[in-house]
C-alpha cells in the first residue's frame, strides 16, 4: 500500500507540475496585460480604474492557489541527515503557536529533554509538522475550549511526535479515505495535505497513523527510527 502510495502521489505531482505550469502562462500573460492597459492610461494622464489592484490581487491570489497545489503535490528526493527532532519542533514552537493563537487555540507542547538524532530531511519534515498542526487547529476550531498538544516520545529506536487535537473527531468510514489523494472534508481543502505527509513519513523509513474517537478529537503519530551510532 504505501509503494502503491508513493506511486500515485509520484504521478500527480508530475502531472501538477505540467499543469500548473501551463496554467502559470496565460496567468502572467493577463497581467502583463493590465499592467500595459495601466501605463497607457497614466501616459494619458488618465487615473488607471480602482478595480485593477483588485485583478492584480486575485491573480497573485490564483498563483498563490497553483503554488500551494505544487508544493503539496512534488515530491523531491529527501535530503536525509542527522536531525535533533526535538530541537526543530522547539525552533518552530513560535510559529506554531502564532498560528494557533490567531485562531483562538490553545498549544500545549510536551518535549523531551533528548539528543536523540532520526534521519530526516529538514524541510519536508516542517512541512509536516505545519501540514498536522494546520489540520489540528482546522479540527477543533468550533469546540468551546480548543486545544493542540504537540509530544515528542523516546520510545526504545525510535522516537515518536503526536498531534492531538479535541475536536469533533474523523467518522470510521471516512478514516481510511483521508490518505487518498484530493479526498477532503474540508471547504477549500486540497486533499493532499495528509497523503503528502504519508509519503514523506514512508520516506524516512517511518509511519504516520491516526487514531480518532468521535466527539474527542484525533491524534496524528509520526514515528521514526533513531539514527544509530
Amino acid at each position: 500500500n504505501e509503494l502503491m502510495q508513493a506511486g500515485v502521489m509520484h504521478t500527480l505531482g508530475e502531472n501538477a507540475a505540467a499543469i500548473i505550469h501551463e496554467l502559470r502562462n496565460p496567468l502572467q500573460t493577463i497581467r502583463a496585460y493590465i499592467q500595459l492597459v495601466e501605463r497607457s492610461l497614466v501616459s494619458q494622464n488618465s487615473e488607471p480604474p480602482q478595480y485593477f489592484s483588485s485583478l492584480y490581487a486575485e491573480i497573485g491570489r490564483m498563483e498563490g492557489l497553483l503554488n500551494q497545489y505544487l508544493r503539496l503535490s512534488r515530491f523531491a528526493p529527501a535530503e536525509l541527515k542527522p536531525l535533533k527532532l526535538v530541537d526543530k519542533v522547539n525552533e518552530m514552537l513560535p510559529l506554531l503557536r502564532s498560528m494557533a493563537v490567531m485562531r483562538g487555540i490553545e498549544l500545549e507542547e510536551e518535549l523531551p529533554d533528548t539528543t536523540a538524532l532520526c534521519w530526516c530531511d529538514e524541510e519536508q519534515f516542517k512541512r509536516l509538522l505545519l501540514n498536522l498542526v494546520a489540520n489540528a487547529c482546522d479540527a477543533c476550531l468550533e469546540r468551546p475550549q480548543p486545544r493542540v498538544r504537540i509530544v515528542v516520545k523516546e520510545q526504545g529506536s525510535e522516537l515518536s511526535l503526536a498531534v492531538t487535537d479535541n475536536g469533533g473527531g474523523i467518522p470510521p468510514e471516512k478514516l481510511a479515505k483521508i490518505w487518498q489523494p484530493f479526498y477532503t472534508s474540508k471547504s477549500g481543502g486540497t486533499g493532499l495535505g495528509l497523503p503528502s505527509c504519508a509519503t514523506i513519513a514512508a520516506e524516512h523509513g517511518g509511519t504516520l497513523t491516526v487514531v480518532s474517537e468521535q466527539g474527542q478529537g484525533s491524534c496524528f503519530t509520526l514515528t521514526l527510527p533513531l539514527k544509530r551510532a
